[in-house]
């Protein structure tokens, strides 16, 4: 059908019992209504034809609506396309215990975000040319976030709100001298 997609899901999270799995229309909530499917370990459902539009991913213990595992923010899907959408166990590069990927024929693969987790930051210096530097995370240069970073570091994880913000540059305990600005977007559920 030229308006629907074609979607189905998959439990590939070892460390999770059987899980439900909801997808939800925008301006709705996770209810018996829109329960997709209800997976065990291994188990990847059956595909169903879905209308385009806004929906949110919501994956709960089986049986208990009220203990959500996995959120999604609001996603447009498209028409004419297929997905296959995965939990797996999260790993050191998860915000969260419970990871969800997509997957779409010809080898495409993405990461659904969960957006109950504030995001992270990481700071790689990569210029040799720039010295040490101070990172500030906002406009009036008081709060530092990464102090004396040298060339080749890697900064810890810094949690930050999602929406876009400026990371300023200065020489070490200089906030009279912006070396550099770069303006960065942070997502909830996602590690930067």
């Amino acid at each position: 059908i030229e308006t629907s997609f074609e979607l189905r899901f998959g439990h590939a999270a070892a460390s999770f019992g059987n899980m439900d799995v909801y997808f939800v229309p925008e301006n709705d909530a996770a209810g018996p209504n829109n329960l997709a499917d209800t997976l065990a370990f291994c188990d990847a459902g059956a595909a169903s034809e879905i209308a385009e539009g806004t929906y949110t991913i919501v994956a709960t213990t089986a049986g208990d609506i009220n203990d959500v595992i996995f959120q999604s923010d609001e996603l447009a899907f498209t028409a004419q396309s297929t997905l296959l959408v995965t939990f797996f166990d999260g790993d050191e590069n998860d915000l969260t215990p419970i990871a969800a990927r997509g997957f779409q024929p010809g080898g495409s693969i993405f990461a659904f975000a969960d957006s109950r987790t504030q995001p992270t930051t990481r700071f790689i210096h990569a210029s040799a040319d720039l010295g040490p530097v101070d990172i500030y995370d906002d406009e009036l240069l008081t709060n530092r976030v990464v102090a004396s970073q040298v060339f080749g570091g890697v900064s810890a994880a810094v949690p930050r709100d999602a929406g876009t913000w400026t990371a300023t540059y200065t020489p070490p305990d200089d906030t009279g001298v912006v070396l550099l600005e770069r303006e960065v977007s942070t997502i909830a559920g996602a590690r930067i």
